[in-house]
């Protein structure tokens, strides 16, 4: 399984035109995440970190979280605690990840 992750500095705004949305001007997009159907994607997620869907479908979990996610694109998940997060495509997808620490 392929997985192309792409480190930008472009900022939030690439990523939330695809969602639909216009965040404020100083927002930073951490990662954007292109996966193939099947492939995986896993972070250390902390309380505030948001993965963004903007293409496809993805199933999120996230330790000590029994729920499963399922997300369409414009949709987004926001961590409320610390725990391994883990994506997988259920279509080819694109994702962004904003850590916590970033400002919107």
């Amino acid at each position: 399984m392929e997985v192309a992750l792409h480190l930008i500095s472009l900022g939030f705004l690439t990523i939330r035109r695809h969602l639909g949305r216009q965040p404020a001007p100083d927002a930073r997009l951490d990662a954007m995440v292109t996966l193939h159907a099947g492939a995986a994607w896993s972070a250390d997620g902390r309380p505030g970190m948001t993965l963004g869907c903007a293409r496809g479908r993805i199933w999120v979990t996230q330790t000590g979280d029994g729920r499963d996610i399922v997300l369409g694109a414009g949709m987004a998940f926001i961590s409320k605690h610390r725990g391994k997060l883990v994506v997988t495509a259920l279509e080819p997808a694109v994702i962004a990840c904003r850590d916590a620490k970033t400002p919107l």
